[in-house]
This record gives C-alpha cells, structure tokens and sequence, in this order.
C-alpha cells in the first residue's frame, strides 16, 4: 500500500432503516415536548388556583363569624347603655297585667320566666304559666319540686286546708301538675330541672299518699332525674330577651 492510499475515505456504511425507527420511536419530538410541558403547566394551575379558592373561602367563612360576633357585642353594649344602675326598678305588674304580658311571649319566654319566678309574688302567675299546653315537662317537673322543698310549700301535710293564699295557690297549682303528670300531658320534653337534691324522696312521699287516697293521681311518671338541661336566657328569643329580663327584675327574681 502506497503512502497515499492511506487517507482514502471509508467506506460508508448503510444503517438498516428498523434501526432508524427505533431511535425515533425512542425520542419525543418537540411539538410532543411542548404539549406535555403545557398539559402539565394546565394542571399546576388548576390546583393552585383551587388551593386559593379555598384559601378565600376560609378567610370569608371566619371574617363573617367574627363581624357577627362583634354586632352582637356591640348590640349586647347598646342595649346596657340605657341601662341606669341607680334609677328605681319599676314596680311589679299585677297578676292580670302579667298573665296578659306573658301571653303574647314566646313558649321560652314562658318557661324561663316559670322557672325563674319569685314565689313570694302572686303564684297565681305561675298557675297561669303551669295551665299553658306548653309548659315544658322538665319546668314543670322543677317547679312541682320546689312544693316539697320545704315543708312550708309542701301542700298534703296534716293541715289539709292552708288558711294562707299562697299555700292554697300552690296547692292548686300542683294538683293540676299532677293530673297532668299522670295523664302524660306536655308536648315539650326540651328542659330539665335541678335534680341535685334527693328527687327520690319526694316521689316516695306522693306514692305513699296516692296508695292511702290522699290524692287522686299516680306519680309514677314522675321523673326523678332531668332528661335535659334548664332554660338560660340565651334560649329565650334575642329580640324578647331584655323585656323579659326587665319583667323578672320587677318580680324580684335573682
């Protein structure tokens, strides 16, 4: 071989053409490059702009719970400013006035104010409150309670007939809570009672009386444990709350 022989070309080799198309088959073109790098870009989008709207939702969710909390301070503040802590309290309404003044309340306002009323004011508001379809049963367990409290209000002891009023008032007030006890007589089963005291006790007593025909009604509906919680001014309607308030205030409620 000469000298120059050496710097011939080499000879060119074919590549088979399923060679070809295996290395294309193996690549990703740039239109397939740029669809793909759009799709996903789309999809980062989309879930950013959901994390924010979410974000947004939140924020408006505890914006708005907070202005209302702060209307009701605000309201709560602008009922108390009228407020005077040393003018004299209205004088109690009497017993007509009352009843009337009751009637046009809602059945909360009713229940708390009977919960709630000073028994050394006319108890013929509360035979009043106690009459009503609907007194609640755990109200009207908590104020036939309050009768064998004491032995004062207790109205079948050997006296049978208190010469004072308000005995006879809640004597009459009880029977007619018992006849309704007996005959399953409340609608509203919403309230309870204050049954820290021994309820049982005054259940034996009723027994021992209807089996010796003192009364005729049976206590054995008669619960002995409150079947809910008692009535607070915050379930009486917000735009009833402060004249009932005010209507106890006159009655010597605490």
């Amino acid at each position: 071989m000469n000298f120059l022989a050496r710097f011939r070309p080499a000879p060119e080799v074919e590549i088979a053409s399923d060679a070809v198309e295996n290395v294309r088959r193996r690549s990703f073109s740039a239109a397939q490059f740029r669809d793909e790098e759009l799709a996903r870009a789309a999809e980062e989008r989309a879930l950013q702009d959901a994390a924010e709207a979410a974000a947004a939702e939140a924020a408006a969710q505890t914006r708005a719970q907070r202005l209302a909390h702060e209307e009701e301070e605000l309201r709560d503040q602008m009922d108390g400013e009228g407020d005077d802590p040393d003018s004299p309290a209205e004088p109690p309404m009497d017993w007509e006035e009352a009843v009337g003044w009751l009637s046009t309340k809602s059945p909360e306002a009713r229940n708390f104010v009977a919960q709630n009323w000073n028994w050394e004011h006319d108890l013929r508001v509360l035979q009043f409150l106690v009459a009503q379809p609907d007194i609640d049963i755990g109200v009207a367990t908590g104020i036939f309670r309050l009768t064998g409290a004491t032995d004062d209000f207790f109205p079948w002891g050997d006296e049978e007939t208190p010469e004072d009023p308000q005995f006879q008032r809640a004597a009459q007030m009880v029977d007619t809570l018992g006849q309704r006890f007996a005959a399953d007589d409340f609608s509203s089963r919403r309230f309870g009672f204050d049954d820290s005291w021994d309820c049982s006790q005054l259940k034996e007593r009723l027994e021992e009386l209807y089996l010796d025909g003192r009364i005729d009604w049976s206590p054995a509906n008669l619960a002995t444990v409150s079947p809910g919680p008692q009535p607070t001014k915050s379930d009486i309607p917000s735009d009833e709350r402060n004249e009932v308030m005010d209507f106890l205030a006159r009655h010597g409620a605490d």
